[in-house]
Formats: C-alpha cells, sequence, structure tokens
C-alpha cells in the first residue's frame, strides 16, 4: 500500500505542477489577459443593461428602488427626531405649568 501512496503521492505533485506551470503560462500571456480583461468589462456591460432594464419594469410597477426606499427610511428617521423633541418640549411646558 505505501508503493501506491508513494506513485500517487508523485502523480498528484506533478499535476500540480504542471497544473501551476499551464496558469503561469496563462498569466504571462498578454493575449490571454486581454481575453479575460475583455471578458469581464463584457460581464460589467451585461450587468449595468439587465440592472437598467430592471429598474424600468420595477418603476413600470410603482415598486420603489432601494434609493427610494432609503430616502422614506431617512425622512421617517427625521420625523421619529421631530416627534421626539415636540414631546420633549411639551413635557418641558407641562413641567413649567405645573410650578
Amino acid at each position: 500500500m505505501s508503493a501506491d501512496n508513494t506513485v500517487l503521492g508523485r502523480l498528484l505533485a506533478l499535476s500540480e505542477e504542471r497544473f501551476g506551470a499551464a496558469v503561469g503560462d496563462l498569466l504571462a500571456s498578454d493575449r490571454f489577459i486581454a481575453s479575460l480583461e475583455q471578458a469581464m468589462a463584457s460581464g460589467a456591460q451585461a450587468r449595468a443593461a439587465i440592472e437598467k432594464g430592471l429598474g424600468r419594469v420595477l418603476r413600470l410597477f410603482n415598486v420603489p428602488s432601494l434609493e427610494d426606499l432609503m430616502r422614506i427610511e431617512h425622512k421617517l428617521e427625521e420625523l421619529e427626531e421631530l416627534i421626539a423633541a415636540t414631546e420633549r418640549e411639551i413635557d418641558r411646558i407641562e413641567r413649567a405649568l405645573k410650578s
């Protein structure tokens, strides 16, 4: 069994070396890098087009965007602060009237 493990170990080491060399060759290739960059740029363009189209569909059905929801959340926080300030002012006036 140890001979099998040794042979298997050698095969794995050889495979790792060859794989590493192949990856190194690819990364050294300007053509491969240019192709990879082009694929990434195309993917980014496709994503932008999909997001734009999805935004149109959501607006068509009056579904708020994330930006809309964030704006609403901000306004609600402002209203909560205003209500808290008004409650504090009412409490202050009530205490002043009781004095």
